[in-house]
């Protein structure tokens, strides 16, 4: 049982010849600054059949966190499900992490993405995902603590190694600053769809 489990640790400290010095917008207030930078954590993954899980907690120097979680499962051969939940302190510093995350940077993200992969008749393939996401402090171009979602759902035909067609259906839907001249600056739904 427990050769299926596997935990281990990173940790790395970083040191700049010159300081990092934060912007003057208020969407600034929690980006990194100084000379030093320091991250470790504590990871895991365990493997049962048909289930693999995995896990991560992560601390910076001011003991921030940033929580990634997640299982994959493979009901068949031609049936595989993904759930993934992260949640990335918004004060959260770290310069080398790539976490999963709508928006690039590991920190102010919390969310859930799920997806599937059908394999329903030779050469074809059908997959999906919906994640959906919030961001507890301020973006740029976003002065408000926000939220959005997007799904794709993806039909693929396999003609050969060298050969393949799909179509494609995308759907982003965002919370931005109004575009419009007010005083008093407030966040508005926006919506991207793409068919290929």
């Amino acid at each position: 049982m427990y050769k299926n489990l596997k935990i281990g640790t990173n940790i790395i400290h970083y040191k700049y010849s010159n300081s990092f010095q934060k912007g003057n917008s208020l969407s600034d207030l929690y980006d990194f600054k100084g000379r030093n930078g320091l991250n470790y954590s504590l990871y895991a993954n365990y493997r049962y059949d048909r289930i693999y899980g995995f896990t991560e907690l992560s601390f910076d120097k001011e003991r921030a966190k940033a929580v990634l979680a997640g299982i994959l499962l493979n009901a068949s051969e031609r049936l595989q499900f993904s759930m993934l939940y992260r949640d990335f302190a918004r004060n959260y510093q770290g310069l080398y992490s790539a976490g999963f995350g709508d928006k690039s940077g590991t920190k102010n993200e919390r969310g859930w993405y799920l997806g599937m992969e059908i394999l329903p008749l030779a050469k074809w393939k059908l997959s999906a995902y919906f994640d959906m996401y919030e961001f507890s402090w301020l973006r740029q171009s976003v002065d408000a603590p926000s939220r959005g979602n997007d799904y794709k759902i993806r039909v693929e035909y396999l003609y050969s190694d060298k050969l393949d067609g799909y179509l494609q259906f995308y759907q982003e839907s965002n919370q931005k600053n109004t575009k419009k001249p007010v005083a008093v600056r407030f966040l508005t739904k926006e919506k991207r769809t793409k068919l290929r």
